[in-house]
């Protein structure tokens, strides 16, 4: 059959699926011309619409190609199909993976899962900033805002950041940022307090204490100005009053502790340091009411010398003559404040603790060196702890009308003082076996305070 008419003279040519392929094939004359531009077209739309490799997929590809068959002329067999299988043109290895990987450094990793886009922004403190904040915190005796070192930073390093960011990575890199530092006594070489705290250590390293009191004196309060409370959510602090709070109604005790034994829980006892008067006028109300003139009236006094050498002739005394019955001398130890050091005190002292009567103990008296109260067990620990129990049974006693009341203090600190466990006042004493070693270790001379203050583990040196 012939063609007709208006098909006869016209070329015949491929049908063209797209618009896209018809303009590529647009200068190709032959039919053989325009199969292979078709196929060219449909494997470059197909390459592109094909998606990449995974990393895990290409070192599969790779191993593949690594343990495919030579022939005799050293070529690789099956590249092209393994290709094909891959979904990859028969040039993918060698023209496109292979050239990739040879040309990527050496401490790169071609496989590595690619850096999330939401993973953050890299940290602002590195560790040259670290550096610059130990040293300020050092220039600044470590007492500093954690907003004045977000300042000090953005001014060193010419970068923006904030305070709690600040806060948050001191306490991410273990800072104690809540340490709390206390004053301690100072010690001066011209004077010999190293040389008088290294000798009485030495003397008393390996003491017993068997046969030793500790004797001082404390302050307490009604209450305290300061306390750290545990509040729940949507609870407000509550309020505390005081009349003036450099005058908080308070009331001075002395405390004489030995060491624990058998019958013994180490208590000689508590004394609170009052004089007596006589009333100068007729009371009505108040908590005296009804007393007259000439009535006696006990309150606080100062601890002078005289008072002091009262209390321990009167009180002190005879109560450790009672307590170490039967023993031949017991030493006691004080500090040397101005009531106690006295030339007139050590002599009235020492002449009252050799008049004893028959069956008691001779009492020494022993001045520990200037400004060591870590000799002393009472300022060592004691003192510490019966504030702790005062304060725990005061949480009910120190609301409404008897929170200044000094006789509900007095009874306080006696309960404490009664119900404190005789255990804990040997633990005490242990650490005091190890303090008196520790000042002998002490650098760069002996005799100092800059020891270990808290090591259960180490009772002697």
């Amino acid at each position: 059959m012939r063609p007709s008419r208006g098909t006869r003279d016209t070329p015949v040519r491929p049908s063209l699926s797209n618009a896209p392929t018809a303009a590529l094939l647009a200068p190709y004359r032959s039919a053989r011309d325009c199969a292979e531009a078709i196929e060219a077209a449909g494997n470059s739309l197909s390459r592109k619409c094909q998606a990449d490799l995974t990393p895990a997929q290409n070192a599969k590809l790779l191993v593949s190609y690594a343990v495919l068959p030579m022939d005799s002329g050293g070529w690789k067999t099956g590249v092209g199909q393994l290709c094909k299988e891959a979904g990859r043109g028969k040039n993918y290895l060698k023209k496109d993976l292979i050239p990739k990987v040879m040309s990527t450094p050496d401490d790169g990793d071609q496989f590595a899962r690619a850096e999330r886009s939401d993973k953050g922004v890299p940290t602002k403190l590195t560790p040259r900033k670290d550096e610059a904040m130990k040293e300020k915190a050092l220039e600044w005796g470590f007492d500093f805002p954690y907003e004045e070192m977000a300042d000090a930073l953005m001014e060193l390093f010419d970068f923006t950041i904030t305070r709690q960011a600040i806060a948050d990575h001191l306490r991410n890199a273990e800072w104690n940022v809540r340490a709390c530092q206390r004053p301690e006594p100072m010690l001066r070489d011209d004077l010999g307090h190293f040389d008088a705290r290294a000798a009485f250590g030495r003397a008393r390293r390996n003491e017993s204490w068997r046969n030793w009191v500790d004797v001082d004196e404390k302050w307490f309060y009604t209450m305290a100005l300061r306390a750290l409370l545990k509040l729940p959510p949507g609870v407000a602090t509550p309020k505390s009053y005081v009349r003036h709070k450099s005058h908080v109604p308070k009331t001075m005790f002395l405390a004489a502790l030995g060491r624990p034994c058998e019958g013994f829980d180490g208590k000689v006892g508590i004394w609170r340091i009052t004089k007596e008067r006589e009333a100068r006028y007729h009371k009505k109300v108040g908590p005296n009411a009804g007393r007259k003139p000439g009535d006696i009236i006990e309150e606080d006094a100062k601890l002078d010398a005289k008072k002091y050498v009262e209390l321990m002739t009167t009180k002190v005394f005879p109560a450790i003559r009672k307590a170490y019955a039967g023993e031949e001398k017991v030493t006691v130890q004080h500090d040397g404040a101005p009531g106690h050091g006295a030339k007139t005190t050590a002599t009235l002292l020492a002449e009252a603790g050799r008049k004893r009567k028959r069956g008691e103990p001779l009492v020494e008296i022993v001045q520990q060196p200037a400004q060591s109260p870590d000799f002393n067990i009472c300022d060592l620990a004691f003192f510490r702890a019966l504030a702790v129990a005062v304060r725990k049974r005061r949480r009910t006693t120190m609301r409404g009308p008897k929170r200044f009341d000094i006789d509900q203090l007095v009874e306080d600190v006696m309960q404490a003082f009664a119900e404190y466990p005789p255990e804990q006042l040997e633990k005490m004493w242990l650490h005091k076996s190890y303090v008196m070693g520790a000042v002998l270790t002490t650098k760069p001379k002996k005799g100092g305070s800059n020891y270990p203050r808290h090591d259960p583990a180490k009772r002697r040196l």
